[in-house]
């Protein structure tokens, strides 16, 4: 039995236009995928990974028409990473294949907000618990919003005002 799984799913913005090649016997789409992370020292700081996607054969060709730069998109996928050498010196890199991809809504043309559901089932979580926001190394954004800044009390009583505050705190 084979303890190997090699599977990731990033979600970010297409960094460029995507470079397409096709030949008689492949096609192939490269691009690089912008991913935002946090952290948080004395104030939240945001640094961004740019990972480098290949679609290969069908898929590359069917996602040279919808990705474009700034597009928001979750691409599914395994690690690869190969060595080489390079003017005598060996050299390593890690790409993403990708298996598969969704574009995304903008989230500031259709949905500023998070659903009323999923602020629901984190208050949930806070209260049991099991999702806290004390780490220093750790921040949780939805939506542009600190969870820690979001009056749980209000949202219950009216959630519709609640999430057009948190709309209007949005910084993007």
């Amino acid at each position: 039995m084979s303890y190997s799984y090699n599977h990731i799913v990033l979600v970010g913005r297409v960094c460029h236009d995507p470079d397409f090649f096709e030949s008689d016997s492949y096609s192939r789409l490269r691009f690089k995928l912008a991913i935002n992370r946090y952290y948080k020292e004395k104030e939240v700081k945001k640094l961004t990974d740019y990972l480098p996607i290949v679609f290969w054969s069908k898929l590359a060709v069917v996602a040279k028409d919808h990705l474009k730069k700034g597009t928001p998109v979750l691409i599914e996928g395994r690690l690869r990473a190969s060595r080489y050498e390079k003017n005598g010196e060996i050299k390593y890199a890690v790409e993403v294949h990708g298996t598969g991809f969704q574009k995304l809504s903008s989230v500031d043309k259709h949905h500023k907000g998070l659903e009323l559901s999923t602020l629901q089932r984190l208050k949930a979580m806070k209260d049991e618990g099991i999702w806290t926001q004390d780490h220093s190394d750790v921040f949780i954004e939805f939506a542009g919003i600190d969870l820690n800044e979001v009056d749980w009390d209000q949202l219950e009583k009216n959630p519709i005002k609640v999430k057009t505050e948190m709309d209007s705190t949005n910084p993007e």
